[in-house]
């Protein structure tokens, strides 16, 4: 097979194998946490394999700086397999180890994890007090936090803020991944646009939400919340689609998806950013002629897929 046509599973378990046949230890732990990022929640318990044996040659290589990535990357498949006590632990630990290691990026990505975790199994005041921390540490951070990860992270405060009934911040959150042009790929764009449906379907703007939800039905988010039960895509698309089949009737829900699954990116967009949240707003996307804000610039080919 043609290195270039491998999947990443296969890819991570060739570079694997080319390590074993050199004995290069730290090659050896480098490829296997490759191997169990790759392998994910398609197969956790063999995810679980390779981070084992990564931590193994991490600790035979001397390479203390791997073991946090290690240790969150545990966390993740303990959560895909709902040993949420488990996954909790492993990041309390990629915390500490990110934060004497100085890498307060890293260490926010722990944070993220944990905060899930936190709330998923109702330890609602933890999880109120992390929500609190990683809102200032998005603000105060920037300059140090990965674009792509401060998207998920406004993202994931979006939903949380949502789903304790804290809209006016869950859709400033949401606003703020569309209107900053650094965040500007299209799974996180889509993903912002799906949030503010459901901001929507809570702030009973039903034609709205509806029509929001038909162009992201069906499309790619970015989605790290596999394994959370009550914190979780499934979780917030099942209220999406209870709630408009409650207060819509068949013709007109059936018209409202319609109308959004044509909308092209920047309609949607523009659409998302008209719903403010107020009963003032209700109904503004239905009269159209407000225009997006002047730094928001989205073109299908200017995004990346």
């Amino acid at each position: 097979m043609p290195l270039l046509n491998r999947s990443p599973r296969s890819y991570s378990r060739a570079n694997c194998c080319c390590f074993a046949a050199i004995g290069d230890q730290q090659g050896l732990a480098i490829s296997h946490l490759y191997l169990s990022s790759a392998l994910g929640a398609r197969d956790p318990a063999a995810a679980l394999d390779a981070a084992d044996l990564a931590q193994r040659f991490a600790n035979e290589a001397r390479m203390p700086r791997l073991l946090p990535h290690i240790a969150l990357l545990r966390a993740s498949i303990r959560l895909w397999q709902r040993r949420l006590p488990e996954a909790r632990l492993l990041a309390r630990q990629a915390i500490r180890e990110f934060t004497a290691l100085d890498e307060t990026a890293l260490a926010m990505s722990a944070e993220r994890c944990l905060f899930q975790l936190e709330f998923d199994m109702g330890n609602t005041d933890d999880a109120a007090d992390l929500a609190g921390h990683l809102e200032n540490r998005v603000k105060t951070l920037e300059e140090v936090v990965d674009n792509r990860e401060r998207a998920g992270l406004l993202l994931t405060l979006a939903a949380y803020r949502s789903a304790v009934g804290d809209l006016e911040s869950a859709l400033s959150s949401a606003r703020s991944v569309l209107l900053d042009p650094r965040l500007h790929w299209q799974t996180h764009i889509v993903g912002a646009i799906e949030c503010i449906a459901t901001i929507a379907v809570r702030g009973e703007d039903y034609s709205t939400a509806a029509r929001l939800y038909g162009f992201t039905n069906g499309r790619q988010i970015v989605d790290d919340s596999r394994g959370l039960g009550r914190f979780s895509r499934d979780a917030s698309r099942r209220i999406i689609e209870s709630e408009l089949r409650s207060h819509l009737a068949t013709d007109e829900l059936s018209f409202f998806l319609a109308d959004g699954a044509r909308l092209s990116l920047d309609e949607a967009v523009a659409q998302a950013l008209r719903y403010r949240g107020d009963r003032d707003s209700v109904g503004v996307a239905d009269r159209g002629g407000e225009e997006p804000n002047a730094t928001l610039r989205l073109v299908d080919e200017g995004l990346e897929q």
